[in-house]
């Protein structure tokens, strides 16, 4: 008789939730369900499932080691494997625009291939309910011997979309990707930003479920960005999905509801955007050991800390409130950022980081139209040569406001000897309206030939605008904004 059993392999947790019973991969995000954060067994609210997914590649030293490999009568193995996803589970519902973050080489374009139906996986399953439209790499899915006409009914084929339906959408798409009478010439004569444009056009035209954008959004001018955030904004109303790999903080701070952060294949942190972006800094400012211990941070949660909650978490006590409801300006003890991302110190230090009123008077409660200093010092470690400072202003959600460099290219500090201890002040109007807001600074240097930060520290200063009560104005900032109304019939 044989017998044929499958190991447990998280002994232990059977029965207890620690394993998916469907797949039996160990990305449980609660021992409260026995189903694993994948939802593979899933419910019609989700589009994309991943669990357990692992993909590997095999690497060889040599060119020659895969003949060698391929033809050894005993089989040995001439190559290393490397994980590019090492047990990946996520689950992504209908809606969602999620963006992706990782430095370079971490595994998010790998992912976005895999569930495009690009890559296959080593291990693991993904589920996909719905159509999928991928903006891959730039010109991916493009014959460069072909047209830009030529090549939008070959997107269309691509993406299943038959021929018919191309030709009613054609006129959209040429009108929108807004390329002129290249449309008639070979892609292979496109620049970068052309290219992005018709791939984009296309994408966003076949009217998928699932819109894929790995960085294709990076380069094109200014205007054309704009037209493709807004589209993808009526994309997201539409109740599509989107995955957004992106490297800017901006772009994915105002296009996602929800950001995961994968690290050397795995997933570190999957939430809240603002709190994902922070673990995200943070580990990439962070070296060595120090690099290891926030990668174990994030893990195991102690690093998340949303700089949008901290508006309530973070908030002075209740005698403090009512302090602040009867008077001005005010330094409430409690209004601390806890979502401070400082970068390695290298040749200077910022120190002593604050709000002032024109009378010195250090202040984190303040009041709209009023005048204001914002300063810090620097502690130079090194003789700094071409010095500059910055700072910035912007939302919880991480959305700049203002920010500004000085002093200029022409009039840069020639030079600042090691031990020096300066102080830059920047004045500036409150114009914001009520709210929670964070600030940025920084010193900058020319080191060993390249312009690069001595110093930088992100949320570095949190403060609170006063609410009003004459207050017009839905947005943050007020540009003295004013209204009436003539009951005079205007003919």
């Amino acid at each position: 008789m044989v017998l044929l059993f499958r190991l447990d392999p998280y002994p232990g947790l059977l029965g207890m939730g620690g394993y998916c019973r469907d797949c039996w991969c160990h990305c449980l995000s609660s021992a409260s369900t026995t189903f694993c954060r994948c939802n593979m067994t899933n419910t019609d609210d989700v589009v994309i499932s991943i669990c357990g997914l692992r993909k590997s590649y095999k690497v060889y030293r040599k060119n020659i080691d895969r003949l060698k490999e391929a033809l050894d009568p005993r089989r040995r193995t001439y190559h290393k494997e490397f994980d590019a996803l090492k047990g990946v589970g996520l689950s992504i519902r209908r809606g969602e625009i999620v963006g992706i973050l990782g430095s370079n080489g971490s595994g998010k374009s790998t992912l976005l291939k895999i569930v495009a139906g690009v890559l296959r996986q080593s291990e693991g399953k993904v589920k996909v309910n719905g159509s999928v439209s991928a903006l891959l790499e730039l010109g991916a899915g493009f014959n460069p011997e072909q047209s830009g006409l030529e090549n939008i009914y070959l997107a269309g084929v691509l993406r299943g979309v038959p021929r018919k339906v191309m030709r009613k959408k054609l006129d959209e798409i040429v009108e929108f990707a807004d390329i002129g009478e290249f449309i008639h010439q070979k892609t292979k004569f496109y620049s970068s930003g052309m290219f992005a444009r018709l791939a984009f056009a296309v994408s966003i035209h076949v009217d998928p479920d699932i819109l894929i954008i790995d960085e294709a959004l990076s380069v094109g001018d200014a205007a054309f960005k704009r037209k493709c955030f807004a589209k993808l904004e009526d994309f997201r109303k539409a109740g599509k999905t989107i995955l957004l790999v992106s490297h800017s903080e901006a772009a994915i701070t105002e296009m996602c509801n929800r950001a995961v952060l994968i690290d050397r294949g795995e997933v570190l942190a999957d939430g809240p955007v603002k709190e994902t972006i922070t673990s995200y800094l943070k580990l990439m400012n962070a070296k060595g050991e120090k690099r290891k211990e926030i990668r174990e941070g994030i893990v195991a949660g102690q690093l998340l800390s949303p700089a949008v909650d901290q508006a309530k978490g973070s908030t002075p006590d209740a005698a403090q409130q009512q302090r602040a409801a009867d008077s001005e300006e005010l330094f409430l003890e409690g209004l601390r950022p806890k979502s401070t991302v400082e970068y390695p110190a290298e040749g200077a230090r910022l120190l002593n980081v604050r709000i002032e009123t024109l009378e010195g008077r250090r202040v984190n409660r303040l009041v709209h139209g009023k005048r204001y200093r914002y300063v810090y010092e620097i502690e130079f470690h090194c003789l700094s040569q071409n010095v500059s400072f910055g700072m910035m202003i912007k939302t919880t959600q991480g959305t700049a406001l203002c920010g500004g460099s000085y002093p200029q290219k022409d009039t840069w500090i020639r030079e600042v000897a090691a031990g020096e201890v300066r102080a830059v002040t920047w004045e500036f109007d409150c114009l914001l309206e009520e709210g929670t807001y964070f600030t940025n600074c920084g010193v900058m240097a020319d080191r060993e030939g390249e312009r690069s930060y001595l110093h930088r520290i992100l949320d570095a200063y949190m403060f609170q605008v006063a609410p009003r009560a004459d207050r017009i104005t839905t947005a943050w900032v007020n540009l003295g904004l004013t209204a009436r109304y003539d009951e005079k019939v205007v003919t």
